[in-house]
């Protein structure tokens, strides 16, 4: 063969592209680049649904499969709660007031009721705080 013979064979193979036969229903990767607010609007938009499943599903209307994305917990949230938790003697205050109450011993002053309603005061908004960090929206 004479080199522009050669030329013109790989010139035609290289147009052709590389040889579909392997493996036709492979997946292929499509990656795009998002700015961080975009990406936490695509994942508040999926839901349950992994990203891929949701762009497949919006692209293509194909039924999405369930697959659960693990939710993100604000490490701040959570960490103010701890603190919150650490800060009260809650269990114990509570753990004393039934005792009390069991053995008839606890007496309605006012400052116990005071106590009793600061405890519920603490406990709901640990519960906000902890709702929060999940990303639940209380109702």
């Amino acid at each position: 063969m004479t080199a522009p013979h050669l030329k013109s064979h790989f010139s035609g193979a290289a147009k052709n592209g590389p040889d579909q036969t392997t493996k036709p229903d492979k997946p292929s990767t499509l990656t795009i680049r998002l700015r961080p607010h975009e990406r936490e609007r695509l994942e508040r938009l999926a839901g349950k649904l992994s990203l891929s499943a949701y762009a497949r599903r919006k692209l293509f209307g194909e039924a999405a499969r369930e697959t659960a994305v693990q939710p993100k917990a604000d490490h701040v949230v959570l960490a103010q709660l701890l603190a919150k938790l650490g800060q009260s003697s809650l269990s114990h205050s509570l753990a004393v007031l039934a005792l009390a109450s069991k053995n008839g011993a606890l007496p309605v002053l006012e400052e116990t009721e005071d106590a009793l309603q600061q405890s519920c005061r603490d406990i709901a908004q640990m519960k906000s705080l902890l709702m929060d960090g999940l990303g639940i929206q209380e109702t």
